[in-house]
């Protein structure tokens, strides 16, 4: 018995009718257009899933049950316009906040005189018109694309949403890195007593 390995045995890769077989390399339609891809809307090699879905290839095409259909972006729209009254009052609300309390601020100073806390006073009051701030111009975004709906539009105030939860994060992080701060000394100089 020969080696397998060691040549070519009488007939290999002869076998009757290999690649011959009907309609072997030629799916219907398929390499009649530009390029040698098939018609928009059609299966290639015949595959009967998403590729053979109504639509397929075309601007704005989802598949079923895909989060980015048109009516899907339409209900988010409707649902980000719904939220800008509370956004609009949350950031009056902060200004009048804001206000009130720099008035009271100054209103201390001017009767005690300047005392160890006031520059937190004022560093506070500037944080909170910060953050009212970014509100009102999400809420100003929110009326833009109201005004004239795209994806552009929602784009923008998406943006202005993430600017003004980034800056939240930042601060409360700050925040509770002080305290930890205030802690880890105080039980320093607990323990050194």
């Amino acid at each position: 018995m020969s080696n397998p390995y060691g040549g070519q045995q009488p007939g290999y890769g002869q076998q009757p009718g290999y690649g011959q077989q009907p309609g072997y390399g030629q799916q219907p339609n398929y390499g009649q257009q530009p390029g040698g891809y098939p018609p928009q809307g059609q299966p290639p090699y015949g595959a009967p899933q998403m590729y053979g879905q109504p639509g397929y290839g075309m601007p704005g095409y989802g598949p079923p049950g895909y989060g980015g259909a048109p009516g899907n972006l339409e209900q988010a729209g409707r649902e980000l316009i719904g939220m800008r009254p509370w956004v609009m009052i949350a950031g009056i609300c902060g200004i009048i906040g804001a206000g009130i309390s720099l008035v009271q601020v100054l209103a201390a100073a001017a009767l005690v005189g300047a005392e160890p806390g006031l520059f937190g006073n004022f560093i506070g009051i500037g944080v909170a018109l910060a953050l009212a701030g970014l509100l009102l111009k999400f809420g100003s975004a929110i009326n833009g694309y109201r005004q004239a709906p795209s994806p552009q539009q929602m784009e923008a105030a998406l943006e202005a949403q993430l600017a003004y939860w980034r800056l939240l994060g930042i601060l409360i992080i700050i925040g509770l890195s002080l305290i930890l701060i205030v802690v880890l000394i105080g039980l320093a100089a607990a323990a050194t007593r």
